[in-house]
């Protein structure tokens, strides 16, 4: 099940993290954001208000604006389609393949892992320079 709220640093570390957990982590989402996401997934394409139906939600503005989140971050695209011929149109969202958020998301580990790493490596320098500065 979704958590309300990410995981800490530190929980994230110190636990065995679950799919939904990694997600939410690295790409920063809240609640509402992840289960927008999720239910997108799970429809593959709607407009704002079969999304809302799907996850039984009445706020279009926070769906809106989680959807706006998820555009930024490339995991959700839209499409302005015209409404029966009038002037009017509506979005269709589209929710990135998963193939491509997973290949992302290990991107993303990878280059954090990376940083970490040089991080430790410098650990020692770090603390030399500190000493140095002090003399």
């Amino acid at each position: 099940m979704f958590r309300k709220e990410p995981l800490s640093t530190s929980e994230f570390i110190n636990s065995n993290p679950q799919c939904e957990q990694l997600v939410q982590c690295i790409y920063g989402l809240n609640y509402l954001e992840f289960e927008t996401f999720c239910s997108l997934q799970m429809i593959r394409e709607s407009d704002i208000y079969g999304l809302m139906e799907h996850m039984g939600r009445t706020d279009r503005t926070k769906i809106n604006r989680a959807l706006n989140k998820l555009i930024g971050m490339e995991l959700v695209s839209r499409k302005k389609v015209s409404t029966d011929g009038r002037s009017g149109y509506r979005y269709i969202y589209y929710p990135q393949s998963l193939i491509e958020v997973k290949k992302d998301l290990k991107e993303k580990v990878d280059k954090w892992y990376g940083d970490v790493v040089k991080e430790i490596d410098n650990l020692i320098i770090h603390f030399i320079e500190k000493s140095e500065s002090k003399s």
